[in-house]
């Protein structure tokens, strides 16, 4: 505990055809979740500005990656922000409004 853990998702572009997607921070959305308790948000307390427009050829998967902390956040940054504790805890993620698979992580 107490150090910076990679957060990740995947995208994939499931069309025949090749097609751009921005995938800046503005348009990427990752939520961490211990059972039903939401303990950090990636918009919480900053979007970086900008755009990330990319081509995303049939079936390549792109992977995107934020640092977290690994302390616990609310929106507007608002609240003290905690440490996290070890345990389990669920990785919720969306792109531009479309949301994704979630991913089960463990922290030790």
């Amino acid at each position: 505990m107490g150090t910076e853990l990679t957060l990740s998702m995947q995208v994939t572009n499931i069309g025949s055809v090749a097609c751009t997607q921005n995938l800046a921070d503005s348009q990427v959305v990752l939520s961490v979740y211990n059972g039903e308790s939401r303990v950090w948000g990636s918009h919480d307390c900053e979007v970086a500005p900008g755009t990330d427009v990319r081509t995303l050829g049939s079936n390549m998967p792109v992977r995107i990656s934020v640092v977290w902390s690994g302390r616990s956040s609310e929106a507007k940054c608002a609240g003290i922000r905690q440490q996290v504790g070890a345990g389990n805890y669920t990785l919720y993620a969306s792109l531009a409004g479309k949301t994704g698979t979630a991913a089960s992580f463990a922290i030790k």
